[in-house]
């Protein structure tokens, strides 16, 4: 930690030792001090990866006690770069949670629409191989859009994913093949080149101002 805050202090590539010091805190549970530098590093510019993390990392520290808080730089890390969806996963869970599956589905269906990214060692692969997926199945099924369902499950057998390793996902769309109801899916329109759509910008603003 010394060695690191001399660095700084000596101007030798601020944004990364400030980021590496941050995460040294708050891996050693130290949230206080990691809050602190995180934050002087978002006040700085830099590699994009970087501050991404040092966004969803303030969100993990704000996630036990203060979910308002957490779910605006959950947000954030996804509007600071619209191909990565940690953020967006982690609040579609809170709502699952919550059984709030409407609102779940809003962030599952835009985690669905973003395209595959290189895969970097900071972000959890299966995010974008696997988990996206079974988020959107889940929520499309609560809410009767089988439809949506079927086309999510057809994705994730795509993408190479096994449907019987995911006894859940494996028991929907063994229902959905079943029963072949065309229901009348409802899905989110909004504008391939903004990954932003009105709908979302209204539930988000609306839960920020609560």
């Amino acid at each position: 930690i010394e060695v690191m805050k001399n660095l700084i202090e000596n101007d030798e590539d601020i944004e990364r030792y400030t980021y590496y010091l941050a995460r040294t805190y708050y891996y050693l549970y130290d949230n206080e001090n990691a809050l602190k530098y995180f934050f002087k590093r978002l006040e700085m510019k830099g590699y994009i990866d970087d501050l991404v993390d040092s966004i969803l990392k303030i969100a993990e520290i704000y996630k036990e006690n203060e979910w308002k808080n957490a779910f605006y730089y959950y947000w954030k890390s996804f509007t600071t770069d619209n191909s990565r969806i940690e953020g967006l996963y982690e609040i579609s869970k809170y709502y699952n949670k919550s059984e709030q599956y409407l609102e779940q589905y809003t962030f599952d269906n835009l985690m669905f629409k973003v395209k595959d990214r290189k895969i970097i060692s900071s972000i959890n692969k299966k995010l974008y191989t696997t988990k996206r997926y079974v988020n959107l199945i889940k929520s499309t099924y609560k809410l009767g859009y089988f439809d949506e369902c079927y086309q999510a499950c057809q994705t994730y057998i795509l993408k190479g994913n096994n449907i019987k390793d995911n006894k859940t996902v494996y028991d929907i769309y063994d229902k959905i093949n079943a029963v072949k109801i065309g229901n009348e899916c409802f899905p989110i329109k909004y504008d391939d080149d903004e990954l932003e759509d009105v709908t979302i910008a209204i539930l988000v603003k609306d839960y920020l101002n609560q």
